[in-house]
């Protein structure tokens, strides 16, 4: 039998976890429409997203690295990075199936097997009231799956898309367990997030296809799901999370049950000196004095959730959103304020390339320039991630206008008309800024000013 991909190292779990993050982004607003359990604040999406988007970056910091290195970095990133809780939960999952790795330099299929069972029971052990019909039910199935692939096959293409296929058959099924899922026609959100994960992994090893298969449909009907009425007084106020550092923190179970004073959808995760917990409180002030107590308190955060419903109630969909490339340098701020999308052009340093803002911040690229024996290349972005970017704001907005770099410096002005034209995508509309950088910048930020 010819083995494809026969064992996991340092730099391939590193692509899948970019490959994750990126498809886990691109699915974003989706899984938030969908949010509706435990609470029905539409951030479950974003919530994944940024855990993931945060050992993605941990992770192009590393660079290529041990299997060892890269899962301390993947585990530790995801508690410092972990959002919400669903991103608590991931990051249980992940650090469970770090110290199963453990010192191994490869994983086989049944290595990694061992190791999403690990990240099961690890996620299992750090909720209070488990309940099927989540990410819970969905990560038990991959896990059995796991252990049935990998005594058939040690291919991990095989290996992967076998879990994949396993994981959405759990996912559809968990209306059926949870009541308030059934009731509003839609599947779990922190599941179909947890999916689109081991999907971007599948899109990887295959080689990134420019259209992915058309999924079935989790949503009845056109209404957001994150819309259907739920009485504000069903949860907590406060979505609250903290983290602190310390070389005497307490075990999991210890601070799961101080914080369950304070409130419910208590999750707890920690390893080595950084400890992180997620609870649903209407005093978080409470839940960050008790958490100084432990050790040096690094971070705290409170969501509103009833502001981000009522907030969701009153969301309309705008008439035009604004999309153009990162050769468009403008500031992250600037871009989240005018909700302006970038698709990313390829950055190739010698013999690797990089997804411009994306696998590499400014900062790096300046700090790879001055090392570097050769300038830099950049070449178009890909027609995946046309497609990608512009469904992403079509979601949102009834047209799209897209200012990209200048045709006469780049094939990026027809490849994104060659793709919008090839997906069908007729109401994305292009204009060639004729400009690059602080120019075409300037004028994707007029034309986000006029869409307002």
């Amino acid at each position: 039998m010819r083995i494809g991909i026969a064992y996991l190292d340092g730099p391939r779990l590193a692509r899948s976890m970019f490959a994750a993050s990126e498809w886990v982004a691109a699915g974003r607003e989706e899984i938030n429409r969908i949010n509706v359990f435990p609470v029905p604040d539409g951030d479950t999406g974003t919530n994944l997203s940024l855990t993931l988007r945060a050992v993605a970056d941990a992770l192009q910091a590393l660079g290529d690295a041990s299997l060892p290195d890269t899962a301390r970095t993947m585990a530790r990133a995801a508690i410092l990075g972990a959002r919400g809780n669903s991103g608590m939960m991931l990051a249980n999952f992940l650090l469970g199936i770090t110290e199963s790795l453990g010192s191994r330099d490869t994983a086989t299929a049944q290595d990694i097997a061992r190791a999403l069972r690990l990240g099961f029971d690890r996620l299992y052990g750090a909720l209070d009231e488990p309940r099927e019909g989540t990410i819970l039910t969905v990560a038990r199935e991959v896990a059995q799956a796991a252990e049935r692939a990998a005594t058939d096959s040690p291919d991990l293409t095989s290996f992967v898309k076998l879990l994949h296929q396993e994981g959405e058959v759990a996912l559809a099924a968990t209306p059926e367990l949870l009541s308030v899922l059934k009731d509003a026609g839609v599947v779990d959100a922190g599941g179909m997030g947890f999916m689109r994960m081991f999907e971007g992994m599948v899109r990887f090893v295959e080689g990134d296809p420019i259209l992915a298969a058309a999924g079935p449909s989790y949503l009845e009907g056109d209404a957001p799901a994150s819309l259907v009425e739920v009485a504000e007084d069903r949860d907590y106020q406060f979505c609250t999370e903290v983290v602190v550092q310390g070389e005497q923190l307490p075990s999991t179970n210890e601070a799961r049950t101080v914080m369950h004073r304070f409130g419910g959808s208590v999750v707890v995760v920690g390893t080595g000196d950084i400890l992180k917990a997620h609870v649903h409180t209407d005093t978080p002030e409470a839940v960050f004095t008790a958490a100084g107590r432990w050790g040096q308190v690094t971070f705290t955060k409170a969501d509103d959730m009833r502001a981000q419903h009522r907030a969701l109630k009153h969301l309309e969909r705008r008439p035009v959103a604004l999309v153009s490339d990162t050769a468009a340098d403008l500031a992250d701020s600037i871009l989240d304020r005018h909700r302006i999308a970038l698709v990313p052009l390829q950055v190739t340093f010698g013999d690797r390339s990089f997804k411009d803002r994306v696998e590499l911040r400014p900062d790096q690229f300046y700090s790879r320039l001055r090392g570097a024996k050769e300038l830099p290349t950049t070449s178009q972005p890909t027609p995946a991630d046309f497609v990608k970017t512009f469904r992403s704001a079509l979601e949102e907005a009834e047209d799209v206008v897209v200012v990209l770099v200048s045709g006469v410096l780049s094939g990026t002005f027809n490849a994104g008309q060659t793709a919008a034209r090839v997906a069908g995508l007729s109401r994305v509309h292009f204009v060639d800024s004729r400009s690059v950088s602080l120019g075409q910048g300037m004028l994707v930020l007029r034309g986000a000013e006029l869409a307002e």
